[in-house]
């Protein structure tokens, strides 16, 4: 049977990356692709089923869709993804679905802006990066480490203390710090940058409002503040984010 094609309006291209556009209420019947992509969620969402398996995806959702998998979606909200054929670059150990390190929501972000750009080179560079980071292992991480990174995630918008964490793991707060960064390769206060980046930039793509109420309800100190971290690892200003992932 010949795979469907994308549903959806195509919104932009540029060489083997496309960006769609998902009107609420459209459901995808069961189908499946002839190439392996990769799914950046820039607005709304989708609930995507492969048999018994379903997967909410959501703003800054980073996915990997295996070619031949077949699968349906369901759109409840207006929706924009980036899609990008990954084939060529994919590696035999990189598991398909939801990418879910924080790193991986960091990276899309990238990725979308240098599809933004039409910096096919970059696309690339990130896209190898982002499959090098979903191979990592958390197989054998101690137990205390995952409801540590629980926590981070429920609480990136507000003040982390390291003593806290540490009090919650049972371990003392060097060895907290050793630990996480040995198996995510990130320190904890570059772990928990990335999840309110990855948040602004959901807010950025699909609401108005203000950036000062961004960098407030992201946890920033305050826009100044906001605006120099995430220039520094989006490369763009938070406006000009916003403008791009409007267009």
């Amino acid at each position: 049977m010949p795979a469907k094609p994308l549903f959806g309006r195509v919104v932009a291209t540029a060489a083997a990356a496309a960006e769609h556009a998902y009107p609420a209420g459209l459901f995808a019947a069961s189908h499946f692709h002839e190439n392996s992509y990769l799914t950046i969620i820039l607005a709304g969402g989708t609930t995507e089923r492969f048999g018994r398996r379903t997967e909410q995806l959501s703003p800054t959702s980073v996915h990997l869709m295996l070619a031949g998998e077949r699968h349906s979606n369901d759109y409840r909200t207006d929706t924009r993804c980036l899609h990008l054929e990954v084939d060529a670059m994919l590696r035999a150990d990189v598991p398909p679905g939801p990418i879910q390190h924080p790193r991986a929501m960091l990276l899309g972000g990238r990725i979308y802006d240098a599809f933004s750009r039409g910096d096919d080179l970059a696309i690339e560079e990130l896209l190898y990066a982002l499959f090098a980071q979903s191979t990592r292992s958390f197989a054998d991480a101690p137990r205390w480490l995952a409801r540590v990174i629980e926590v981070l995630h429920d609480s990136f918008d507000a003040k982390v203390l390291l003593r806290e964490l540490a009090d919650l793991a049972s371990v003392h707060p060097a060895h907290l710090c050793r630990e996480f960064h040995r198996r995510t390769g990130r320190t904890i206060g570059a772990y928990v940058r990335g999840l309110r980046i990855a948040r602004a930039c959901a807010l950025l793509s699909r609401s108005q409002t203000p950036l000062a109420e961004i960098a407030l309800a992201c946890g920033f100190v305050d826009q100044s503040h906001f605006a120099t971290t995430f220039r520094r690892a989006m490369r763009v200003t938070p406006g000009q984010y916003r403008r791009a992932s409007r267009q």
